[in-house]
C-alpha cells in the first residue's frame, strides 16, 4: 500500500471516528434527557423504584468511578443525581409509612377506606365518607396512651359498622343506589365541625374514664338525652335512612344495663352520644341533607 492510500485510509478512519463520536454525543445527550425525565417522575411520586434496582444502580456507579472519559461524565453525574433523589424519596416514604402505621395502628382507617372504595361504583358514598371523616378525626386526636386503644377502637369500629350497614342492608343500600352521583366534597368548615364534635366527645370520654366512679351516670344521662333529642330532620327527609343512626345509638344505650364494668357503660354511652351528634351535624351540611331528601323524593 503506497503512502497516498495509507493517508486516504487514515483520513477515512478519522472521519468515521469523528462521526462515531458525534453519534455518541447525541446518545449521551439523549441519556441525560431520559435521566432528567426519570428524576422528575420519581420526585413527583409517579413511579416506584424497586430496592434491588437501587442497589444495582449503586453498584454500577461504584464500578465506573475510575472512568475519566469526558464524554460520559455528564451521564454519570445525572445518574448520581438520580440515585441521590431516589434514596431521599425512599427514606421519606419509609418515614411516612412509619407515621401512617402508628396513626392507623389497628388498620381501621385503611380498611374503612377500602370498604368505601369497594362500593363506590354502585352506591353514593357521600354520607359514608362523612362518617369516615369522623373515624379519621378520632385517630388524629391526642389521647393518653393507657386509654388510646379502648377509645379509638370503640368509637371507630362502631362508626365503621354504620358505614358497612349502609352498603349491605336494606333499605339503606337501596336508598344509596337511588341517589348515586358524584361524591359530595366536604368544605373545610364542615370538616372542622366534625373534628370539633369528635374532640369534645373524646375529651368527655377521657375525663369520665379517669373519674369512673363519679362520672359514669353523667355519661349515661347525656346519651339518653341525645337519643330523646335525636334530629329527624324536616318532613322532606327520608326517616328510614336516619333510622340507621338512631337504632345504633339506641342499641348502645340499651346495652349499658348489660355491662358490668363502669368503663364499658361510659364507652357505650359516649359512643351513642357521638353518633347522635354526628347525625345532627350531617343534616346541617346542605348537600348531604339534600341527599337524604332526594332519597324520599325518589321513592
Amino acid at each position: 500500500m503506497n503512502n497516498s492510500a495509507k493517508e486516504e485510509l487514515l483520513e477515512n478512519v478519522e472521519e468515521d471516528l469523528k462521526e462515531l463520536r458525534e453519534e455518541a454525543k447525541i446518545i449521551v445527550e439523549l441519556q441525560k434527557l431520559f435521566l432528567q425525565i426519570l428524576r422528575q417522575l420519581t420526585l413527583s411520586h409517579q413511579i416506584n423504584i424497586n430496592e434491588n434496582l437501587i442497589k444495582n444502580l449503586e453498584n454500577f456507579l461504584k464500578d465506573k468511578e475510575e472512568i475519566n472519559e469526558e464524554l460520559f461524565r455528564p451521564v454519570f453525574q445525572e445518574l448520581k443525581k438520580l440515585l441521590d433523589d431516589i434514596c431521599a424519596l425512599r427514606d421519606s416514604k419509609q418515614k411516612e409509612m412509619a407515621i401512617e402505621k402508628e396513626f392507623d395502628k389497628w388498620r381501621i382507617v385503611s380498611s374503612t377506606k377500602k370498604l368505601i372504595e369497594k362500593f363506590s361504583p354502585s352506591y353514593d358514598v357521600s354520607i359514608p365518607t362523612f362518617f369516615f371523616e369522623a373515624i379519621k378525626a378520632v385517630h388524629r386526636h391526642e389521647i393518653p396512651e393507657e386509654l388510646r386503644e379502648k377509645i379509638v377502637k370503640k368509637l371507630s369500629l362502631e362508626i365503621r359498622s354504620l358505614i358497612q350497614e349502609m352498603f349491605i342492608k336494606d333499605p339503606y343500600m337501596g336508598l344509596l343506589k337511588k341517589v348515586k352521583d358524584k361524591p359530595v366534597k366536604l368544605e373545610e368548615k364542615e370538616l372542622k365541625a366534625i373534628n370539633n364534635i369528635v374532640r369534645e366527645r373524646i375529651d368527655s370520654l377521657i375525663y369520665s374514664l379517669k373519674n369512673v366512679d363519679r362520672n359514669w351516670k353523667d355519661s349515661i344521662l347525656s346519651a339518653q338525652f341525645s337519643l330523646e333529642a335525636f334530629n329527624w330532620g324536616s318532613a322532606k327527609t327520608e326517616k328510614r335512612f336516619l333510622q340507621l343512626f338512631y337504632q345504633k345509638a339506641k342499641r348502645l344505650v340499651e346495652s349499658i344495663n348489660d355491662e358490668t364494668k363502669l368503663e364499658n357503660k361510659i364507652l357505650n354511652a359516649e359512643t351513642a352520644t357521638l353518633i347522635c351528634e354526628l347525625t345532627n351535624q350531617l343534616l346541617k351540611v346542605p348537600k348531604l341533607r339534600m341527599k337524604i331528601e332526594e332519597m324520599k323524593s325518589k321513592i
